[in-house]
Formats: structure tokens, C-alpha cells, sequence
């Protein structure tokens, strides 16, 4: 496979995020408890941070790299948040982004390591 079609899915997945993002208002999910958009934001970074992984083929020397590259976008994402109408920017938001990227790839680089699997 191409660089590019490897780099496919984290730039439609970083779409999606962008156009949620851009927003005035998203539904309300009344089943949700309180601080649990966090979550979410995790979710989808660590998605995202996957699929940064995935386009690399992963290596060992490379694994903190997903991590930063979502972590960048989670800023850059706040902070086009300001300038959406009924939108802010929340550094608690950014901090759970981080914190879903590094989750999500610190599983994957134990699962590896654990299955045996050279990176």
C-alpha cells in the first residue's frame, strides 16, 4: 500500500474530528454523566493516535510519535474551537485527548511487546 492510502484513514478520521469541531452545538446525550465528554475526547484521539501508528508501520523508536501528533491536533482543535460560535477552548478537553493518545498506543505497544511481536 501507498504512503498516502496508509495516511488515508487518520486524515478522514481527523476530518470527522475537524467538522464535529466545527459545530455550533452538538446533540446532548442525556445518558451521559457529568465530565463524561472527556471520555469522548479520549475515544477519539486515541482513535486517532492508531491510526497515525497504523500509517507509520509501526516501530519501537517511533511510538511516542502518534502520541504528539494527536496531541498537536488536539491543540490546534481547541483552539479553532474559539472562533466557533456557542464553541470554546478547554485545556482539560486537550489534556484528555493527550491523555486517550497515549493510552491507546501505550496498549497497543504492550499488547505488541506482550504477543511477541518485533516493532
Amino acid at each position: 500500500m501507498s504512503a498516502l492510502g496508509r495516511c488515508l484513514p487518520a486524515l478522514a478520521w481527523a476530518g470527522l474530528i475537524f467538522w464535529l469541531s466545527a459545530q455550533p452545538k452538538l446533540p446532548d446525550l442525556p445518558f451521559l454523566f457529568p465530565g463524561a465528554d472527556k471520555l469522548i475526547h479520549a475515544g477519539f484521539y486515541g482513535v486517532l493516535a492508531l491510526l497515525v501508528l497504523a500509517a507509520l508501520r509501526p516501530r519501537a523508536r517511533l511510538v511516542w510519535l502518534p502520541i504528539v501528533v494527536a496531541s498537536l491536533y488536539g491543540a490546534t482543535d481547541e483552539w479553532h474551537q474559539r472562533y466557533v460560535p456557542g464553541r470554546t477552548a478547554d485545556v482539560l478537553d486537550w489534556s484528555a485527548d493527550t491523555a486517550g493518545a497515549a493510552l491507546a498506543v501505550g496498549v497497543w505497544a504492550r499488547r505488541t511487546r506482550r504477543d511477541g511481536k518485533s516493532t
